[in-house]
């Protein structure tokens, strides 16, 4: 239901579903369940971030899930929608640069390649917005090391 809501804008009621889902999934003990209707209920409010809508509530609601997920265990994607809202909210900032770097260079086991690939691209485009020639030097070593050719590309029509 709440994908129906998302679908024809309707997102506090969407928010109202995906909470009706945790709680039910909470009941029930279903861990999936739990960590799936968090990190929909994040991405969900993470849009309205992404497209600077004012006010803090969504943001609020972003932290919220994604912390709730990360509570739940080891969780990249909520890891990922945390830079993606720091990226949101302050694009130059040294804490996205951090946030990002988490994920694109883990000191642990690595992340999914479909989450690593994500964070690269709000890396380049962050260090591409500070002109921080060196570190972009690193990231494209590292996006040629694991054949991420979507981000070469993209670096090509950032840097023509």
């Amino acid at each position: 239901m709440a994908e129906v809501y998302r679908t024809q804008g309707l997102l506090v009621q969407a928010v109202m579903a995906y909470r009706q889902s945790l709680q039910l999934a909470s009941q029930q003990g279903l861990f999936s369940g739990k960590l799936s209707s968090l990190l929909r209920l994040a991405l969900l409010a993470l849009g309205p971030c992404m497209a600077n809508v004012p006010g803090s509530e969504w943001k609020d609601l972003v932290l919220e899930a994604t912390t709730e997920a990360l509570k739940l265990g080891p969780c990249p994607v909520a890891q990922l929608l945390q830079a993606l809202l720091q990226f949101s909210l302050k694009m130059g900032a040294r804490e996205t640069r951090r946030l990002l770097e988490r994920i694109v260079y883990p000191s642990g086991p690595g992340y999914p390649e479909t989450v690593a690939s994500v964070a690269r691209w709000y890396l380049l485009r962050h260090l591409h917005a500070k002109d921080d020639l060196e570190l972009m030097d690193t990231l494209l070593d590292q996006a040629r090391a694991v054949k991420d050719k979507r981000l070469l590309e993209f670096h090509g029509r950032l840097c023509p």
